[in-house]
């Protein structure tokens, strides 16, 4: 991978870990960001949230792709436990190492649940925080929200000023 240096996925992946959550970074795409922490020795997973928008179906993503324990409650302090439990490996690993979650297709569980979302964001950066001065830490990865086509093609004449009328200056 070129330029990784310049665009800050080197320090995410080998600087100081964050204390909590991040974003994937500017200009870089999220499976870039699975492929460089691969290829550094992180255990990677792919949380994709698609379709996802509401506690439930949260926490049934959780417990799939995360590769939570018979156990686990699907409710909030049993997220906690199990991502903070001394024995939790991302799946297809033994034991626990080095472990980056990558967080995609969040936006509908943010605009139809945005408080659910939020204590989502708050477990899972408590969590990194848990393991954060360990030999086996936690990255989790947010991928930044798909870009709005339509933004900047329509005026909004709340904010846009009155185009000059013909005849006067200004």
């Amino acid at each position: 991978m070129t330029g990784a240096d310049e665009d800050g996925l080197a320090a995410l992946l080998g600087g100081p870990l964050p204390h909590g959550i991040v974003h994937v970074p500017q200009g870089r795409a999220a499976g870039d960001v699975l492929d460089a922490a691969h290829v550094t020795g992180w255990q990677t997973v792919r949380l994709s949230l698609d379709g996802v928008a509401d506690k439930a179906g949260f926490l049934d993503a959780c417990a799939r792709r995360l590769g939570l324990p018979e156990w686990f409650g699907h409710n909030w302090d049993a997220l906690h436990d199990c991502l903070t439990d001394p024995d939790w490996a991302l799946p297809g690993h033994a034991t626990p190492g080095r472990r980056l979650v990558l967080v995609t297709g969040w936006t509908a569980l943010a605009e139809a649940a945005p408080a659910e979302w939020e204590t989502a964001q708050r477990v899972l950066a408590d969590a990194v925080g848990h393991w954060r001065s360990t030999a086996t830490p936690l990255l989790v990865v947010v991928d930044r929200p798909p870009a709005d086509p339509f933004a900047d093609a329509f005026e909004d004449p709340l904010t846009d000023p009155e185009p000059p009328t013909p005849g006067t200056s200004g």
